[in-house]
C-alpha cells in the first residue's frame, strides 16, 4: 500500500529560501502532530469494527517527511489488521497530515516509522 493518486504541491524553486534551515522538526513535534492525530485513526478503526467487532491488530507505517511537513512515500511496513480496506484508509489519513513547515531532518526524508496497535474495547 502506498499513497498512489495523492498530489503533492511542487511550489517555485525560491520556496525554500523562507525555511529557517537552523529550525528542525524535532521527534517530539513530529510525535505531538501525529498524536494529534491518533483519535481520527481509531476513529477509522473503530469505524471498522462496527463490521468486524472482533476486529484487532498493529500496523506499522513509514513516511517521510518535506520541509513542507507534508508526508510522502507512505507505505505499511508491517500489519497484523486482516483488513486491506482499514489499512489503506489508515495510510491515506496519515498520509494527509502536515508537520509543519521546517526543514526536514535527514531522518525525516528517509523514512519515520509509527506503530499503531488497535484493540477492542
Amino acid at each position: 500500500s502506498g499513497c498512489s493518486g495523492i498530489e503533492l504541491n511542487s511550489g517555485s524553486a525560491d520556496k525554500t529560501k523562507s525555511y529557517n534551515y537552523n529550525k528542525k522538526r524535532t521527534p517530539q513535534e513530529i510525535s505531538d502532530t501525529f498524536g494529534s492525530e491518533r483519535p481520527a485513526i481509531y476513529e477509522l478503526y473503530n469505524q471498522a469494527r462496527e463490521n468486524n467487532p472482533n476486529l484487532k491488530g498493529s500496523l506499522s507505517v513509514k513516511i517521510g517527511i518535506d520541509n513542507d511537513g507534508i508526508a510522502y512515500n507512505c507505505m505499511i511496513q508491517h500489519s497484523t489488521l486482516g483488513n486491506v480496506e482499514l489499512e489503506d484508509e489508515i495510510v491515506l489519513k496519515i498520509c494527509s497530515i502536515n508537520f509543519g513547515k521546517k526543514s526536514a531532518d535527514l531522518d525525516d526524508t528517509q523514512g519515520i516509522v509509527f506503530s499503531i496497535q488497535f484493540l477492542p474495547d
